[in-house]
């Protein structure tokens, strides 16, 4: 009996074979204005580094970046460079999945300036940019600026959105595209999607109402060209309390319209 016995030992347990994968993190930084214009440069030698982690990487000449070798679940990502203000946003990261992240960073020097000229150009009818620019700062969100999405005319929105953890584009309906998340369902919903509550302009133009069960707008509608700002909150938690309602539970979309020059 004693062979056979041996022999079991050292036959490995079934459940260690089954091990996830890392995850990766990837993306772009770039500048985010110069001389008070904005600008889509992109930065090398940046740091970016992922917390509780070991790991960082310096961005190259077109302002790349990757980290491999990440655990999955929820992590803060710190961007710093010299004269540039630091840029923290949290990333949800999947096993063997690679998710995606642009930065823009703000010079340090120019970054009261461009608050300077940005509230005097909300006071003659774009007071939508001064709480834009406010909760970017703060983070907890996904932010686009207008330099950001300039990358994304001639496109869709929903190209834009579709990289960010957390967020399902999908096509509902017959054919009304909208942004949604698969967490914080609820027995109310007769689907597997949780939709996004929509404001536009300040507007709260979409919160779901398990009453009337309706749709969110169509993503297909907005324009990146006409945008001047877009915020993205992947669940209700990182939904501002300015923002919040008994509808946005899932998350929340905010579309800032450009202001015309």
């Amino acid at each position: 009996m004693r062979p056979l016995l041996l022999l079991a030992l050292t036959l490995p347990p079934a459940v260690a074979a089954a091990q996830p994968q890392p995850a990766v993190l990837a993306g772009v930084v770039t500048r985010d204005v110069a001389d008070g214009q904005p600008t889509g440069a992109p930065l090398r030698g940046v740091t970016v580094a992922v917390s509780g982690v070991p790991r960082r990487a310096a961005t190259d000449a077109g302002g790349r970046f990757v980290i491999g070798g990440l655990p999955i679940g929820t992590r803060d990502v710190v961007v710093q460079a010299a004269g540039f203000a630091p840029v923290t946003i949290q990333a949800e990261l999947a096993a063997g999945d690679t998710t995606w992240i642009d930065f823009a960073l703000v010079p340090t020097g120019a970054a009261a300036a461009r608050g300077t000229v940005a509230a005097a150009g909300e006071a003659a009818g774009a007071p939508g940019l001064v709480e834009f620019d406010r909760r970017r700062k703060g983070g907890g969100g996904v932010y686009f600026t207008r330099a950001q999405i300039q990358r994304f005319v001639g496109r869709r929105l929903t190209e834009m959105l579709r990289p960010i953890p957390g967020v399902t584009i999908a096509t509902v309906g017959g054919g009304t595209t909208v942004i949604a998340s698969r967490r914080g369902l609820t027995s109310e919903r007769s689907n597997t999607l949780c939709y996004f509550q929509v404001i536009v302009s300040g507007v709260r133009v979409y919160s779901y109402d398990p009453l009337t069960n309706e749709l969110p707008p169509d993503l297909e509608l907005f324009d990146p060209a006409n945008l001047g700002g877009v915020e993205v909150y992947a669940g209700g938690a990182r939904t501002p309390p300015e923002l919040n309602s008994t509808g946005a539970g899932c998350g929340t979309l905010v579309l800032w319209p450009q202001t015309p020059q």
